[in-house]
């Protein structure tokens, strides 16, 4: 038993050896930098979503675009807004765009990223009234935090050994020179 578990942390040891010589290391351990590109087609897959609050009023959320932020846990985003009234078929709908910043979270039983605490930090909508656009600000983060909520942003593979080692070692998730880090480390 002894030699086993000396071992698995010699197998450990190597794994996160060879995980910083592929993506960077620095005092505290490990960084890896995923990519805007693929954090953008995980967004787009939870797009568009809609909620219908009122008999009057529905809102539809799409078109995420990221926006990644220096020296944050927050990763932000524009995203285009419509709101429209289900009983007047003929009343146009009006379009408008929020920047929104959510903060990121790490399920470790998933191995995945999420967004949570959606916040809305910028709201535009044309022609639309106050008391509309007051709703709409209300509505949003929750439309928004749902979509995030189903889909994970990342999730880490489990099909090699430094993979799974990153499951088991992640530190902390933040955003630097416009990429997406997470620090793996013991």
């Amino acid at each position: 038993m002894l030699c086993s578990l000396t071992t698995r942390k010699l197998l450990a040891a190597v794994s996160l050896l060879t995980l910083g010589a592929c993506t960077g290391s620095d005092s505290t351990g490990f960084n890896l930098e995923l990519r805007p590109d693929r954090i953008q087609a995980k967004l787009n897959e939870s797009f568009p979503k809609e909620t219908c609050p009122t008999q009057l009023m529905c809102v539809a959320a799409h078109t995420p675009q990221l926006a990644l932020v220096n020296g944050s846990n927050r990763i932000g985003m524009r995203i285009q807004l419509q709101a429209r009234s289900p009983i007047v078929k003929s009343a146009p709908s009006e379009a408008g765009a929020a920047f929104v910043s959510a903060k990121l979270r790490y399920d470790r039983t998933q191995a995945a990223l999420y967004l949570d605490d959606v916040k809305i930090d910028d709201l535009k909508l044309r022609g639309v009234p106050d008391a509309v656009s007051k709703l709409v600000a209300e509505m949003s983060p929750n439309l928004i935090g749902t979509a995030f909520s189903e889909k994970p942003i990342y999730q880490i593979p489990s099909d090699k050994l430094t993979e799974r080692m990153q499951r088991l070692a992640l530190k902390d998730v933040y955003v630097h020179d416009g990429k997406l880090r997470v620090s793996v480390g013991f």
